[in-house]
């Protein structure tokens, strides 16, 4: 697939998305879609629509979903997302409709690992911030290969709970790890990696990264 290719794929994705102003699809029939693999590894994108926490309205992630799509296309992994805005914030409420659908996933396909994309906004001076619950969702040598595939790809400023620790017992990465035991990642993408129209150069980087740490999780999860 070259750029161009690539470019006007992610546009079709985040369309889906973009529609109704980042509400989605209101007439969907479900607000949690899924895309399925061969992989042992599931990304996740709660926020790829307008949510609202506590009766307020918050802002999509921009282009996590087309990320986690892409993915999905480009590796081979699972994916779940949110398809239109509910009154559910899938990372923040106990239970909900989005962790029923991601546990009937996780369960039903073997999945040995998830990463749960978000977007941190143009203000936070991290490239990328790994929420482990301070260690508690994913082993010191999963976090070390994700740093280094990282800075492989220039991106260089890549911290471990930072701003973003996944505590909350309403994340989706609290969820997984406590309820279901399988190791995960809540990872917040700074803006600058979001914008393919503005900055492809920086867009690329972060496919190059992720798709890498993707396959690698996958190798390693299989061997263990």
């Amino acid at each position: 697939m070259d750029t161009e290719q690539l470019t006007n794929l992610t546009e079709m994705y985040e369309s889906f998305f973009k529609f109704n102003k980042y509400e989605g699809i209101e007439q969907s029939n479900s607000a949690v879609g899924a895309k399925f693999g061969s992989l042992p590894v599931l990304l996740s994108m709660p926020h790829s629509v307008v949510h609202y926490r506590n009766g307020n309205r918050k802002e999509a992630d921009d282009y996590t979903g087309a990320i986690g799509l892409l993915m999905n296309d480009l590796t081979d992994c699972y994916c779940i997302y949110s398809k239109k805005t509910t009154e559910e914030d899938p990372n923040y409420v106990n239970g909900g409709r989005y962790k029923k659908c991601l546990e009937e996933v996780i369960v039903k396909n073997n999945i040995l690992f998830m990463i749960d994309l978000h977007g941190a906004s143009s203000g936070r001076t991290f490239d990328i911030d790994l929420g482990t619950m301070n260690g508690k969702s994913a082993d010191f040598k999963h976090i070390e290969m994700m740093k280094q595939v990282f800075s492989k790809y220039h991106i260089l400023d890549v911290r471990e709970n930072d701003t973003f620790p996944a505590l909350h017992p309403g994340t989706v990465t609290s969820f997984v790890s406590t309820k279901l035991n399988i190791p995960c990642v809540q990872m917040e993408i700074h803006a600058k990696y979001r914008t393919p129209l503005e900055n492809l150069t920086q867009f690329m980087k972060l496919l190059d990264s992720l798709k890498e740490i993707v396959m690698t999780l996958s190798k390693e999860s299989r061997e263990q």
